[in-house]
């Protein structure tokens, strides 16, 4: 009886590490299914603009986004966040171009010709920095 039972107790302990190790390896394999690239950084007097391009894969389009953050530090991909960098971003769009410019110690101006840059997020402030929205907006082609 003893031995059936040490059995069992071992193949539980194995079928668990098994569920444990599938889990971790899973996490891994499909935590950054998103890639960051850094397109352009913008130094103000105490912070800084950084202009990245998202990339989550062939069945989704390129995001464009600005994000702030001060001085010396550094943005990075969140733990659960598939791959994206989300702190500090003040803007995001589909398209280019975009361009960022500090026009001010506190104010920082986007400046895209996106047609939707009204669907676009865009935060008009964050951490004490006025951000000011600019949308050239493109006359419509004309199809004669």
């Amino acid at each position: 009886m003893k031995i059936a039972y040490k059995i069992g107790l071992a193949l539980v302990g194995v079928f668990l590490l098994w569920v444990a190790t599938l889990t971790v390896s899973s996490y891994l394999a499909f935590s950054n299914l998103c890639g960051e690239e850094s397109l352009e950084r913008v130094e103000g007097s105490d912070y800084v603009a950084e202009l990245y391009e998202r990339g989550c894969g062939a069945t989704t389009r390129y995001a464009y986004h600005v994000n702030v953050h001060k001085k010396g530090g550094s943005l990075k991909a969140g733990l659960f966040s598939s791959g994206t960098i989300t702190s500090g971003e003040v803007f995001t769009s589909e398209r280019l171009p975009v361009e960022i410019t500090w026009v001010g110690p506190k104010l920082l101006r986007i400046e895209t010709t996106d047609n939707s840059a009204i669907h676009n997020r865009y935060a008009p402030a964050i951490d004490g920095i006025q951000v000011e929205l600019v949308a050239h907006h493109l006359p419509p082609l004309n199809r004669n």
